[in-house]
């Protein structure tokens, strides 16, 4: 066992233990608004990401995910999709991370912008792309953000996926059902327990 699993298996099973009790008013409440900004395209959100978000039952999703023409992710314009967030819904949950650099301090600088406009922001920690190395997460955008909320995910034996970006800036990993598997969905179920189990007054659109 490595240092992750100690640190993170732990973690991972209190958040399992917090979302396993279900609100019993939940069917009371109204409607949560949860902004989306996910790096899927737009076919794989409406088929598999929506399913998991759906599972919420007093969620009201919002996809601001930027597209372009074919509907495929559009990381250019992720400065004015966060930007949006803002007036929509105190909740986003942020599906993309990237090494930080000079081409996306933008978004670094947005996401400060969010968050300290009092909107609550859980991003996935992410893993590097085929060509690139696995690296800490303080060397990545979602690291270079104070107070945003970052969730890996675990592969079987409780380990962190292959080319996962790693560090102590990640509150917790989560492992998946077997069909959701390194798929990066995990940071969408927390999020839908997390919506489940808040305040309702913490995320009422503004």
């Amino acid at each position: 066992m490595n240092i992750f699993q100690v640190v993170l298996v732990p973690l991972t099973i209190f958040y399992f233990g917090l979302f396993s009790e279900a609100s019993s008013s939940a069917k009371q409440q109204r409607s949560i608004v949860v902004a989306v900004i996910d790096d899927s395209s737009k076919v794989d959100f409406e088929t598999k990401s929506l399913v998991i978000l759906k599972s919420c039952s007093i969620c009201e999703v919002r996809n601001l995910s930027p597209y372009d023409q074919q509907g495929n992710f559009d990381s250019k314009a992720l400065p004015s999709a966060i930007a949006a967030v803002q007036g929509v819904s105190n909740l986003l949950y942020l599906g993309w991370n990237k090494p930080s650099s000079q081409d996306n301090t933008d978004v670094v600088e947005a996401l400060k912008v969010l968050i300290q406009s009092g909107v609550l922001v859980v991003g996935l920690a992410g893993t590097a792309g085929v060509d690139e190395p696995s690296s800490p997460l303080n060397k990545t955008v979602l690291g270079k953000v104070p107070d945003l909320i970052i969730i890996g995910e675990l592969k079987e034996r409780e380990t962190l996926r292959q080319r996962s970006y790693f560090g102590p800036e990640m509150l917790t990993a989560i492992q998946p059902p077997k069909e959701f598997m390194n798929q990066g969905k995990v940071g969408l179920m927390f999020v839908t327990r997390l919506a489940q189990n808040w305040s309702k007054k913490s995320f009422s659109a503004q």
